[in-house]
């Protein structure tokens, strides 16, 4: 059935997109130069297509890009493999001309394909880590709130002793660390 091949094919696609998201880091700082590590760009980059051709011939275009739940994602998913090939493209050509201008929007493109790494995030396997970005998401309110509840105290006493111990700071004996309102501020708290 087409829904087990697509689970297969999911499986497969978020492997590859760790490995990856993986390997760009590393080809950031081990011989970025390397002619290997366009070869290996130019693997996943087909990998990506071939995972969208498939689905689309899956689910048929329709489906996967107007009226499917993950649509949104999909469109995302698209747009990042043609970027991916662009970038294979423009980089055959920079290895070819070696301008610096090619050189420059090729990095960009490449920072772009980090946030493939999102679409793993729609397996099951990280319900709890979604569980807690959501629930992370929903207490900023409650630490902002918090923070100010805690900031507003220190920072009058901090002031009130900046006016009062912080002059003295010339003579010693721990005044000096309430010489200025952040010195004050930071040592109160």
């Amino acid at each position: 059935p087409p829904i087990r091949r697509l689970c297969f094919l999911d499986s497969f696609v978020g492997i590859a997109i760790v490995v990856n998201t993986f390997l760009l880091g590393i080809s950031a700082d081990v011989q970025p130069t390397w002619a290997g590590w366009l070869v290996i760009d130019g693997c996943f980059g087909l990998l990506f297509a071939v995972d969208i051709v498939l689905k689309l011939r899956l689910q048929g275009f329709r489906h996967f890009f107007l009226t499917s739940e993950d649509s949104m994602m999909n469109v995302g998913e698209s747009a990042l493999v043609l970027l991916a090939l662009m970038e294979f493209l423009l980089s055959l050509v920079s290895v070819i001309s070696e301008s610096a201008t090619v050189l420059l929007v090729f990095r960009t493109l490449r920072l772009l394909r980090v946030f493939r790494i999102f679409r793993v995030l729609r397996f099951d396997i990280f319900m709890e880590l979604k569980l807690m970005i959501r629930g992370t998401v929903g207490g900023m309110r409650t630490l902002l709130w918090s923070t100010i509840l805690i900031v507003l105290p220190v920072y009058s006493v901090s002031l009130v002793l900046r006016d009062t111990v912080g002059k003295e700071s010339e003579t010693g004996f721990g005044a000096e660390y309430f010489a200025s309102v952040p010195l004050a501020f930071f040592s109160v708290f």
